[in-house]
């Protein structure tokens, strides 16, 4: 994972996409410096990128990490497929698909946060 000044907000994302989104934070500083992520969450087995507003490539580059979700196991990052259980939709392995492998889908809702100067600042709700 490419190291970025905060991290708070790793710990609300799944482990196994944290590289994904680390990633993604530095193609957009790239193509967009100073852009400002109002939400990051898991729905539908899919690691969701939401910016305050972004050019075509930044929207470009969350579409690939989108898509890269969808075949990224949430709790280790190996290759996965989207798998339900109980009404929740998760990409996960095969290891982590098994019961008791991993945490209930309703802890992977992460809270909005902005890049700001290098680092990911909470967004008061």
């Amino acid at each position: 994972m490419a190291h970025l000044q905060n991290e708070d907000y790793a710990d609300d994302v799944p482990p196994g996409w944290r590289p994904l989104l680390a990633a993604l934070v530095i193609e957009l500083e790239r193509v967009q410096p100073g852009f400002s992520i109002t939400q990051v969450k898991q729905k539908f087995g899919e690691l969701r990128v939401y910016l305050e507003a972004g050019t075509v490539e930044a929207f470009h580059l969350i579409d690939d990490a989108t898509r890269q979700s969808r075949v990224t196991c949430e709790e280790c990052g190996k290759k996965g497929s989207l798998r339900t259980s109980s009404g929740w939709v998760q990409t996960l392995c095969d290891e982590h698909s098994q019961p008791g492998t991993r945490k209930l889908a309703e802890s992977l809702i992460v809270a909005a946060y902005r890049f700001v100067d290098g680092r990911f600042v909470p967004v008061e709700r």
